[in-house]
């Protein structure tokens, strides 16, 4: 059995009432339900269904084919990283929700952020995780001994880890910022929480920064670009 034959008995089982059901490809919600059932990586499958999704995505030209193909691409090997980029931006030009609950706009941001941190593009990166951070609301817990605290949020984390990158001065100078907020004043430093986590990083920077520590980065691998 092929693979497009595979693909449709997921589609099948999992969208009986779909109108599309002899391309599942034709509606970009059912593509990133399929990148959504087939991510784990304990999935041998997985990159062959990923390069199957990119492959029918490119046919379309609406937001959401490109978010699958984008999420196809970030969840590939590493040659498809540019590609993912490059129909990330194209989705934002026009960010359609989508049905599947894994793809809020937030996550989407912070995604691209990690890949342009990997393709070294770190004012990009910092862009896309700020953005992100922007979309988001604090929850405060009301439970047991972490009543009344906030987790940070994990792109504030992401943040402050690039700008060790960029420089453990703007390291910093970021987390003495976070300093300043509310969320950590109010916070017990004892447990976990969104004071307790910039503690923790702020002296992992404080450390390095003590250390004399520079970024190197790796040999930057080649990207292949795609028609």
């Amino acid at each position: 059995m092929d693979l497009l034959n595979k693909f449709k008995k997921v589609v099948k089982h999992n969208f009986k009432d779909s109108p599309s059901i002899e391309n599942p490809y034709s509606d970009g919600n059912n593509c990133l339900k399929i990148i959504v059932d087939n991510w784990d990586i304990e999935n041998q499958e997985r990159y062959n269904i990923f390069a199957e999704i990119i492959k029918e995505s490119q046919k379309y030209t609406d937001p959401l084919h490109y978010l699958a193909c984008a999420y196809a691409c970030h969840y590939s090997k590493v040659e498809w990283r540019k590609t993912a980029i490059e129909y990330f931006e194209k989705y934002l030009l026009d960010p359609v929700p989508c049905s599947v609950s894994s793809f809020p706009l937030y996550i989407i941001y912070s995604d691209l952020g990690t890949d342009y941190e990997a393709e070294y593009d770190f004012n990009n990166a910092e862009k896309c995780y700020k953005s992100s951070i922007d979309l988001q609301t604090r929850h405060y817990h009301s439970f047991g001994e972490i009543k009344g605290q906030c987790d940070a949020f994990p792109q504030e984390i992401k943040l402050g880890r690039l700008y060790l990158k960029i420089g453990t001065q703007c390291a910093l100078d970021y987390w003495k910022s976070l300093m300043e907020y509310e969320e950590y004043k109010k916070g017990n430093p004892n447990v976990s929480g969104f004071r307790h986590s910039v503690d923790v990083e702020y002296r992992k920077a404080l450390e390095k920064h003590k250390k004399g520590y520079v970024y190197k980065p790796r040999n930057k691998r080649r990207s292949v670009n795609y028609d």
